[in-house]
């Protein structure tokens, strides 16, 4: 069903941050819990050019390989509270790329830094129900699949608008989700920024 990835919180510089409240789940997973709401600078004690501009955004992050966690990666040095959800058994194939060191690939703590880790299967019922779980409490859902891989597990635009209608949803997409050069895929960060 789901297992915790290698590394389930990435190393990186952050900024000094109130503590978020966790709850466990079933197993090793985990949730986040609260309203999402920002915090006044007088509960944190910090003037307000040191809170980060987005604190409190909860980000479900489904993305994979270089462009789609790039893009994760600059909302959580932003101040968002990202969780990587990850395919068993390995997780995201970047884990694999060198330089590997300690079992850790640079290039993937590179992408994924300050991020909470977590494989899940979400084509297992129990998997769909955590992933369901996490969008209820989230503000933006970031993905990069290829064509059609959404719609087949029912996690397109118009299925979650449905059931999570205040979602925010991201697809980072190499060539557009509409037009004539849809159905190419791409991993180009500079190609899918533009």
């Amino acid at each position: 069903l789901f297992q915790p990835a290698s590394a389930s919180v990435l190393s990186g510089a952050t900024r000094p941050r109130p503590p978020r409240s966790l709850v466990p789940c079933t197993g090793s997973a985990w949730h986040a819990t609260g309203t999402g709401a920002r915090r006044s600078r007088r509960q944190y004690g910090l003037a307000i050019d040191q809170i980060p501009i987005l604190d409190g955004v909860r980000v479900v992050d489904m993305t994979q390989y270089l462009a789609g966690p790039t893009v994760t990666r600059l909302l959580a040095e932003m101040g968002a509270d990202i969780v990587k959800l990850e395919r068993p058994p390995h997780g995201d194939p970047g884990r694999a790329f060198a330089v590997i060191e300690d079992g850790r690939s640079a290039w993937f703590v590179q992408q994924n830094r300050g991020k909470k880790s977590l494989c899940i299967d979400h084509d297992d019922p129990r998997g769909r129900e955590i992933l369901d779980a996490l969008l209820a409490e989230a503000d933006v859902f970031v993905e990069n699949f290829g064509p059609g891989v959404l719609e087949k597990r029912g996690l397109d635009w118009a299925t979650l608008h449905t059931t999570h209608p205040r979602l925010i949803m991201v697809s980072v997409s190499g060539y557009g989700r509409t037009g004539r050069s849809e159905e190419h895929t791409s991993e180009l960060p500079s190609l899918t920024n533009l």
